[in-house]
């Protein structure tokens, strides 16, 4: 695709103080390159301006490139690399660390792809990528490590490419996490007959099928039981929304949803108003991102099983630094995440089963407070 359809197809988007506890302090917020959708953000006045020695400062940049851009997912992932970079700051004061925050405004391939390859000509410092389709993203990730590119996946893999090493959850301990907090919500069981719900993102996204093969392996210990096709949403809540819509509207027994996201409930309101009875049908979600709160306070939801987006960003640029300093190299071919459990109130057998298993179970209010921590101005 030409570089100017590029510009026409992917809107460029501001980067606002909002409901995920948006993480700007003390740096300016600069314009994206192009036009393209993208942002790029620096943590100093000036990337030329003098260094504590009396020379110039030494410009660093690093790309984080999600999936889509307009998800609160990834803006909190953005402002964890925004920490990172100043952290990097503060620890080296003749240094200017530059995060360029781009992908495609709608979560497109192609326009990842092409994201990535402009990345690889303007010879950033590092690339951080989380995947949309492994397939298409093998190529341009070993043009960028052959062009000498520190390259790492976060979040969603391409595990065939030369990345040098992918920091997320494990995904399908996530979805195995999810299948097993369905049944318990459920009264430990499922029956014959029970009808099961999931939802996904976009369908060619390694991360999410592996979640999806986890919620399996637990509900296919459950003979006689339905499980509906899933439904991909593309990762837009409106979309998602009216998935739940129609499949209640058809099956108003519906016995429970499993989201292996939480695009859903990031919707402005209403997202569970088609399930009238959630005493019968539970929601077991991913992610607690702000507006998925207002579900579990209201009871239409079982709990929030989070990963911890703040730190993908965050980790991401710190092995992006050490890979371009030489400070450590020898990452293994995956680092695994950790998540947590967020309830309403949590049992003690809750945090005891949590505990068990080695995640920390919360309750919302307490997350609040963790997550305001994460999120906070510096």
């Amino acid at each position: 695709m030409a570089s100017r359809d590029i510009r026409k197809r992917m809107g460029r988007r501001e980067f606002a103080l909002g409901s995920v506890g948006a993480l700007v302090g003390g740096g300016a917020l600069l314009s994206g390159c192009g036009g393209n959708g993208s942002q790029s953000t620096s943590n100093t006045a000036a990337p030329t301006a003098s260094g504590t020695g009396g020379g110039q400062k030494k410009v660093v940049t690093y790309a984080l490139v999600p999936k889509m851009l307009n998800n609160p997912f990834f803006d909190v992932a953005h402002n964890g690399a925004l920490k990172a970079a100043r952290d990097l700051e503060a620890a080296d004061p003749n240094l200017s660390v530059k995060i360029e925050f781009q992908s495609s405004a709608t979560g497109l391939t192609q326009e990842q792809v092409d994201v990535i390859r402009q990345m690889i000509s303007r010879r950033v410092d590092g690339l951080a990528i989380s995947v949309i389709d492994e397939n298409a993203a093998r190529t341009v990730i070993d043009e960028a490590v052959a062009a000498g590119i520190p390259t790492i996946c976060w979040d969603s893999d391409c595990p065939s490419s030369k990345r040098k090493t992918f920091y997320s959850v494990n995904d399908a301990k996530l979805g195995t996490e999810l299948g097993n907090q369905l049944v318990i919500a459920c009264g430990g069981s499922l029956k014959a007959g029970d009808k099961i719900g999931i939802i996904s993102g976009q369908s060619s996204a390694p991360n999410l099928q592996n979640r999806v093969k986890g919620v399996m392996s637990v509900l296919n210990k459950f003979p006689g039981i339905k499980v509906l096709p899933t439904q991909f949403c593309d990762d837009k809540p409106e979309q998602g929304v009216q998935q739940i819509n129609t499949v209640m509207a058809a099956n108003p027994d519906l016995r429970g949803w499993v989201m292996v996201g939480g695009w859903p409930l990031f919707a402005p309101s209403g997202a569970l108003d088609a399930i009238r009875d959630p005493k019968r049908t539970k929601v077991i979600c991913t992610d607690a991102l702000e507006p998925q709160w207002k579900y579990l306070e209201a009871g239409q939801c079982e709990v929030l099983v989070a990963q911890r987006p703040f730190s993908y960003g965050e980790e991401s640029v710190k092995i992006l630094d050490n890979l371009r300093t030489g400070k450590k190299t020898d990452y293994p071919p995956i680092q695994e995440a950790a998540y947590d459990l967020v309830y309403k109130s949590p049992t003690a057998e809750q945090k005891a089963a949590a505990e068990k298993a080695g995640v920390k179970a919360y309750a919302l209010d307490d997350y609040k407070k963790q997550w305001a921590e994460w999120t906070k101005k510096s």
